[in-house]
């Protein structure tokens, strides 16, 4: 009955005595074989819902709300992100082969309101219908993908070896996509300065403006000149405002604001409260996307008198970027404003977010597979080349910084989640070898 057991001892004078230790070992083996999947399945499980917890609840602020007066960075990326919430419930539906579709639907929903419901109540982060309805659709994909998965015949999969490449290919691509969104845009058309703007989007300022300076020069409501000031804007400007205080205003309201000659958003400082708001145009605007806004938040003094002069400037260099009210002065690390195809990128100083939910989840999404497929052969030795190469080269080209001891460690712990999730489908024979 069952397989025959290899035993080496056995081979040699004496063997035959230690073959009753042999088969109590398998035995044993054998025993516990279906806890120890369980226990590996419950890691990986725990692992996949601690992954949504932490990608979804954790803050995204430097500090909470009322704390100090944090400068920070708030941007949306929605493609990308739309992605991120589908792999978020795509990766934990995989556990949940064995279940009924409509119970795979309702659990994802409910757990994905309540998410939601918490983000209103956690720093930096912004609940959203779409993250509903993007978890939902990622945890229907994930469950039938598997259920395709696991019941595959296994000649099927041999001959896909380019599912990983096509995996790491995309994993990259959304790494290039998102800096290449950022990427100053500041067309070479005549410029119109609106100080302070009337717009129907934005709410009037009921203080009053003084003056504005931008680099040094002084600009006044109607066109701006083109040249030297828009090239040496693309790259690192300053802009000065002086005014008179007026009631704090409820919503977003311009102190100062530039458009191109089709009416569009070039730059834009505005108000909110006690808050200040800057955001510059980029790339990403043609494509739907927001630009990325840098908010400081209780700029403004809740206390400042009406009609008291203030002094507003932002400055940007290629090493920081200030913000500045009334001398007091807050400054970041600056995101590198340069010309042709450096690109613009949200940096791990200026956003939180940028560095916990793209980079490391980029890091993860790339090695997880890896570790899932790899074997000692020459073929996958030489797929392990790509997304170590993409990692160097990612300085450069997106937003994750140089590896650090940290990346490092999710780049191993994916690879072996990825490993041990292998052999754990191997031994219940229900999933073939991706590369044979």
């Amino acid at each position: 009955m069952g397989r025959e057991l290899v035993c080496i001892p056995c081979t040699h004078r004496g063997g035959k005595n230690l073959r009753p230790f042999a088969v109590l070992i398998r035995q044993v083996s054998q025993l516990t074989r279906p806890i120890r999947q369980r226990a590996l399945w419950l890691l990986l499980a725990g692992f996949a819902g601690s992954a949504v917890l932490i990608g979804t609840l954790w803050p995204l602020s430097e500090l909470p709300s009322g704390r100090n007066t944090p400068l920070s960075v708030q941007w949306r990326l929605y493609p990308p992100d739309i992605l991120r919430n589908l792999i978020l419930f795509g990766v934990p539906a995989a556990f949940t082969r064995r279940w009924k579709t409509q119970h795979v639907l309702l659990t994802a929903a409910l757990v994905s309101i309540s998410i939601e419901s918490l983000q209103n109540l956690i720093p930096g982060r912004v609940p959203s219908i779409l993250d509903v309805l993007a978890n939902v659709l990622g945890a229907w994909i994930g469950h039938h993908v598997t259920v395709w998965y696991v019941n595959a015949p296994a000649e099927r999969w041999r001959k896909h070896r380019a599912l990983y490449l096509g995996w790491v290919a995309i994993t990259t691509l959304a790494l290039v996509i998102a800096p290449v969104a950022f990427t100053p845009h500041l067309p070479v058309t005549p410029w119109y300065v609106h100080a302070p703007p009337q717009l129907g989007h934005l709410e009037p300022y009921s203080g009053k403006l003084l003056e504005a300076k931008l680099n040094g020069q002084p600009v006044q409501n109607g066109p701006l000149p083109v040249g030297v000031l828009a090239s040496d804007f693309s790259i690192a400007h300053r802009l000065e405002i002086r005014g008179e205080a007026g009631p704090l205003p409820s919503q977003l309201s311009g102190l100062f604001y530039i458009t191109d000659d089709s009416g569009r958003e070039v730059a834009l400082l505005g108000l909110q409260g006690t808050n200040l708001f800057y955001r510059l145009r980029s790339l990403g605007d043609h494509w739907g996307l927001e630009s990325p806004r840098l908010w400081w938040r209780g700029a403004f003094p809740a206390e400042l008198d009406r009609g008291a002069a203030f002094v507003v400037r932002v400055e940007q260099s290629n090493t920081e970027t200030c913000l500045e009210v009334n001398r007091r002065r807050q400054c970041r690390r600056a995101v590198p404003f340069q010309e042709s195809w450096q690109l613009w990128l949200p940096s791990r100083a200026l956003g939180v977010d940028v560095d916990h939910e793209l980079g490391r989840w980029w890091l993860m999404a790339l090695f997880l597979p890896l570790g899932a497929g790899y074997r000692p052969r020459t073929f996958e030795s030489c797929l392990l080349l790509w997304p170590i190469s993409a990692l160097m080269i990612a300085p450069w080209l997106g937003p994750i910084s140089y590896p650090t001891p940290e990346n490092i460690a999710f780049m191993a712990l994916a690879f072996t989640l990825g490993q041990g999730g292998a052999a754990w489908m191997r031994s219940h024979n229900k999933a073939s070898q991706l590369f044979g």
